[in-house]
């Protein structure tokens, strides 16, 4: 008997908004011409939302990566393939296109797979709390 594939619209919307939440934060650096404050500048944007999502995902177990589970075979590989080559095509068709902002594209073909994935996932644990 084949499992239906199950869409998770609160944890992909979690990680839509915290991918989302991370990008427009690191926007300003792409603005900042000084390395070390732009260093300086992304060290503390990622460690603000790094503890914002930890307190977040202790207080809401469900939301917790390892107690998750992809309800598609490979679909992060799938996804990530795809953001692979089309930044391999833009680098290769238009090598100026992503000058100013290359940090922020590269960030969100990184985010992109977790995104796919996060909707296709269950839980693999049962919380009775929430």
């Amino acid at each position: 008997m084949e499992e239906k594939v199950m869409v998770d619209w609160q944890y992909g919307n979690y990680n839509l908004l915290f991918w989302v939440l991370t990008i427009v934060c690191l926007f300003p650096m792409t603005l900042i011409k000084d390395w070390q404050l732009s260093i300086g500048y992304v060290i503390v944007v990622i460690a603000v939302l790094w503890a914002s999502s930890a307190w977040f995902e202790r207080r809401h177990p469900k939301y917790q990566q390892r107690n998750r589970t992809t309800t598609i075979s490979h679909i992060r590989g799938y996804s990530a393939t795809v953001c692979v080559i089309i930044l391999i095509g833009i680098m290769v068709l238009d090598e100026n296109a992503y000058q100013g902002a290359q940090f922020l594209l590269v960030f969100t073909l990184v985010g992109i797979p977790n995104i796919v994935a996060a909707y296709f996932s269950k839980l693999i644990n049962s919380f009775d709390n929430e």
